[in-house]
């Protein structure tokens, strides 16, 4: 099973657990980690409370070159009048024990993926002076760059479908977890972190088409603002479009 608190984020304080040893009564977590079911129960009922679900198991291929972990694609969706279109996609790559392929978690990377042939072009482990491009996966040793994601093209129709039922949410990152039985999806967030974009690719998501994007939104340049006499930040409220996230 896979329980997330309900009001978390971050897959902070996630469990994962692999089985359940009836002679000791104890629940075996991922990682090799034992826990009473009392303990874990006084766990789960704590704070807001857990969503308890069935885990999915990752891609039969890619647990084949990679290992178990599940991975899974951040796609960044721009939703215009004529719908939305993926600016974006990123594989967050889970490694070692970690429960959950974000990319704080230690160990974990960030492949950037190629729209139009679904093939990851360029690996990111770590940031700032501890970065390092284009490793091999650390668990199984086997290159990461020109792989191909399973399944992309079900994978990209599945996430325009599931964007164009929220045309009010400009901005969308979908997760969309690699599993075994093909794309399944996890989450949709507005906005969502850019910077895991910006990391794996290399390069600011602030080209022509997001900056089209963000003028059909309504946002203004400063000279621009300024040339309207339209009045300052600090002096008018400030909203923010894209609230900041850590994924």
């Amino acid at each position: 099973m896979f329980a997330k608190p309900v009001a978390g984020k971050y897959s902070l304080s996630v469990i994962s657990a692999d089985g359940y040893d009836a002679a000791t009564d104890e629940v075996l977590l991922l990682g090799g980690e034992r826990k009473t079911a009392e303990n874990l129960g006084a766990d789960l009922a704590g704070g807001t409370g857990y969503v308890i679900q069935r885990r999915l198991h990752g891609d039969a291929q890619l647990a084949g070159l990679f290992g178990p972990r599940l991975w899974s694609v951040r796609a960044l969706v721009l939703a215009g009048q004529s719908g939305p279109v993926i600016h974006r996609a990123v594989a967050k790559i889970a490694t070692g024990n970690n429960p959950a392929d974000n990319f704080w978690r230690h160990g974990n990377m960030l492949g950037a993926i190629e729209l139009e042939t679904g093939i990851i072009t360029r690996v990111l482990r770590g940031t700032g002076v501890e970065m390092s491009l284009n490793e091999t996966h650390p668990d199984t040793k086997r290159p990461i760059v020109g792989t191909l994601i399973p399944q992309w093209d079900a994978l990209a129709r599945l996430v325009i479908s599931a964007a164009e039922i929220l045309p009010g949410i400009r901005t969308q990152s979908w997760d969309i977890a690699l599993a075994a039985e093909g794309p399944v999806i996890l989450e949709v967030n507005y906005g969502g972190d850019l910077n895991l974009a910006q990391l794996a690719h290399g390069a600011g998501v602030l080209d022509e088409r997001y900056t089209e994007h963000l003028a059909c939104c309504g946002y203004r340049s400063r000279a621009l603002r300024e040339a309207m006499g339209v009045p300052s930040r600090k002096s008018r409220p400030v909203i923010s479009m894209f609230p900041s996230s850590v994924n």
